[in-house]
């Protein structure tokens, strides 16, 4: 019976421990701002280790550690005690940077999606170059290396250590995505769960809800047009790397941090907008979605799985005999 619910328990357990951890925040509510700040007047990189290193200063920014880790812990103590010691093993496995296929096949995705990653941000420096952003130019690079060649090197290691995707996915593509997969083709559950990721971040936005600042909810509901096909877009690639790479939860990271680095380190001195009256969609969004469509249309619904794999059996349950 916990089984048969185990992904509707595992959603309202990655909800509550966010409540949790906004909660925390709520105590000095300015802290994280304070920080934000001083990381962006410092030029440096926002990434696990700088995270973990102001919540050591600054005890109460472990929110922003326990947010995104949310999701993992919920389905840590969902699979431990609906499948037990085996079922965390079988999922712990799911940390391997490709599964059941070989070196040369797995490389070759991981470097794709980091030729990927350049290339946007290559085609940014140019943006940033035609609008006369030399200075904004210069700080972007600094930001990921002291010299250009070292910044190259910089942005790659800056997948690897996005805190967002690395928190996050071990819930999200680790359990959700094999779960909703039993039922749904996979377009179809990457929707589903493009839809439930963008909904867990709603605590974060109460705060700002309950504010009693003119325009709040339309500002919130304005926000969403453009938040809510981001998550869907990122879904879909991400769903489709995880096939790609086996089952690895490295999908969701690659295809996580691709967004997050962009956004929040690499185009901090913004990128192309479009406006319709008073709904805004990024430039990064519509890209995205381009993508996601674009990979719908050449492999359909079955997002490049093969048929072997969309009928996977009951992921973190034990093997059973001859299977």
């Amino acid at each position: 019976m916990f089984r048969s619910r185990a992904l509707a328990l595992f959603f309202v357990l990655a909800v509550a421990i966010a409540l949790v951890a906004m909660a925390i925040r709520a105590t000095d509510p300015g802290a994280l701002g304070v920080a934000l700040r001083e990381i962006i007047a410092n030029n440096q990189r926002a990434d696990i280790i700088i995270g973990i290193e102001y919540s050591l200063r600054e005890p109460v920014l472990w929110n922003a550690i326990l947010f995104p880790a949310a999701p993992t812990l919920a389905a840590f103590i969902v699979i431990a005690i609906a499948y037990g010691p085996g079922g965390l093993s079988r999922w712990v496995a799911r940390l391997a940077p490709w599964r059941g296929i070989s070196w040369r096949v797995g490389l070759g995705v991981w470097a794709l999606v980091v030729l990927w990653f350049l290339t946007i941000v290559c085609v940014y420096l140019v943006y940033l170059s035609f609008t006369g952003s030399a200075a904004a130019i210069t700080e972007t690079v600094a930001r990921f290396g002291p010299t250009p060649l070292l910044a190259l090197g910089g942005f790659v290691i800056a997948l690897l250590l996005s805190s967002g995707p690395l928190l996050e996915e071990m819930g999200w593509r680790g359990f959700a995505l094999p779960m909703l997969l039993q039922r749904f083709n996979p377009l179809l559950a990457s929707v589903i769960l493009g839809l439930l990721w963008a909904a867990w971040h709603l605590p974060r936005e109460i705060a700002p809800l309950t504010s009693g600042a003119d325009g709040a909810l339309m500002a919130f509901l304005y926000k969403q047009v453009d938040f809510i096909p981001g998550c869907i877009a990122t879904s879909i690639i991400a769903t489709f790397l995880y096939f790609k790479l086996g089952g690895s939860v490295w999908s969701g990271i690659l295809a996580h941090a691709v967004n997050n680095e962009f956004v929040v380190n690499v185009a901090r001195a913004g990128h192309p907008v479009w406006t319709m009256g008073e709904v805004t969609l990024r430039g990064w969004t519509l890209a995205e979605c381009a993508v996601a469509i674009l990979l719908v249309c050449l492999n359909g619904s079955s997002l490049g799985a093969d048929k072997d794999q969309r009928q996977l059996p009951r992921p973190f349950e034990r093997p059973q005999a001859g299977a």
